[in-house]
């Protein structure tokens, strides 16, 4: 379960002319998100939300990040601060960003720790924060953030209810909340809220396009080449049995299979199991995402080189929207399926039905290979105009710059 509390409070600006309109611009921006996990779904959500910031902010501008303090983070923005989450909560911002992803969601999981154990844990690594607790309670009370605003974010599955409504109350307290999906925007509607924005994912505007203009030209070849794309899974009926299934459909020698995994960290498992039956699928290569030795630009050219994708990600999905690749998607998560309906030329494979469907759905992508390309192209366009109007939004919204685009 992943769940963040916050309060909220009011705002603290001060006042500069910028390209002839007046424009606010906090003294600091805080962005929470699942960042450092060497995940590079979460690494260019990040990198979106920063190539947006540096357009309207200037140097005064403190942002910090609510992360794992990995060493790749501070390489890639070296002007940014990182803390922790505990951290994050004992001290004020006049901006608080919800950056992106699914960070609002629960599984039913195991038995769960306790809160000593969870507050033992930080304060052992962290011991400043004991310090920094006690001047927080006995200082005149100051709200956390001026302005609490979520971006480009995903919500849910729900397993608990009580996290749910956790997550309604939490969310209650923002100034405005962007959506990336129509199941968010659902539950934002059930909850009844009104001041909400439906965009899409951060990773469909075009400044993602302008950055990695890859494009997927031409048909497929006598034998097309398949980018799998699985993940370490351990919630659901099927959890990490599910890559045991998806493996054995792909031992086929008349296709070839290139396997990209997406985190170094989360996906150990996955490294593993691939390596111990190599030998029996048609693997030609294995990249994983190592931000410490690659970078954005080369594990993305490759990546757009695929004739097809076949995916338990979601961003493996969306970088395919984005290079015109048709994708099968593996139904593990209802973000999957909310785009794939959203995609003409996409296919969605519900777990609990043969896995003959992913064969099948690569037989009919090949054979009308242009017409998928057509359908997932206009499909783009009508993302793309969202997640566009979603940034243009939030910025007219957070700075008051009624100019920018």
């Amino acid at each position: 379960m992943s769940i963040y509390r916050l309060v909220l409070g009011s705002n603290i600006n001060i006042k500069v002319r910028k390209k002839e309109n007046i424009v606010s611009i906090p003294r600091s921006i805080t962005i929470k998100g699942a960042y450092g996990d060497a995940n590079i779904g979460d690494d260019l959500l990040l990198d979106m939300i920063i190539s947006v910031l540096k357009e309207v902010l200037d140097a005064r501008t403190k942002i910090v990040l609510v992360a794992k303090k990995a060493p790749y983070l501070r390489n890639y923005y070296p002007q940014v601060s990182i803390i922790s989450q505990p951290a994050s909560k004992l001290k004020y911002t006049d901006v608080y960003i919800l950056g992106g992803g699914t960070q609002l969601f629960s599984f039913k999981s195991g038995e769960r720790r306790s809160k000593f154990e969870i507050y033992w844990h930080f304060i052992k690594n962290e011991p400043f924060l004991l310090l920094l607790w006690l001047k927080h309670k006995f200082s005149p009370k100051r709200p956390l953030a001026g302005k609490f605003y979520a971006l480009g974010i995903g919500l849910g599955p729900f397993e608990e209810k009580e996290v749910e409504t956790s997550v309604k109350g939490i969310l209650s307290n923002y100034h405005k909340v962007y959506v990336r999906d129509k199941y968010s925007k659902e539950y934002l509607i059930k909850w009844g809220f009104h001041d909400y924005f439906f965009g899409a994912d951060l990773c469909l505007t075009s400044r993602f396009k302008e950055q990695f203009n890859f494009k997927k030209q031409g048909s497929m070849g006598q034998k097309p080449r398949i980018g799998l794309v699985l993940r370490s899974w351990s919630y659901g009926e099927y959890g990490d049995r599910l890559n045991d299934i998806v493996l054995k459909t792909f031992e086929d020698k008349r296709v070839q299979y290139h396997l990209y995994v997406f985190s170094t960290i989360k996906d150990q498992e996955l490294i593993e199991t691939v390596g111990n039956r190599a030998d029996m699928m048609s693997l030609q290569s294995m990249a994983v995402w190592d931000p410490d030795r690659d970078t954005f630009h080369r594990f993305l050219e490759d990546f757009s080189k695929n004739d097809i994708i076949v995916t338990s990600r979601y961003h493996a999905a969306i970088f395919a929207l984005n290079f015109n690749i048709p994708t099968i998607c593996i139904g593990i998560d209802p973000k999957l399926k909310a785009l794939c309906e959203e995609v003409a030329g996409f296919y969605y494979w519900e777990v609990s039905e043969n896995a003959d469907f992913i064969l099948e759905s690569i037989t009919k992508i090949f054979e009308d290979y242009e017409t998928h390309q057509s359908s997932i192209r206009q499909s783009y366009s009508l993302l793309n105009e969202r997640s566009d109007e979603m940034i243009n939004d939030f910025v007219k919204t957070v700075f008051g710059n009624a100019d920018y685009q």
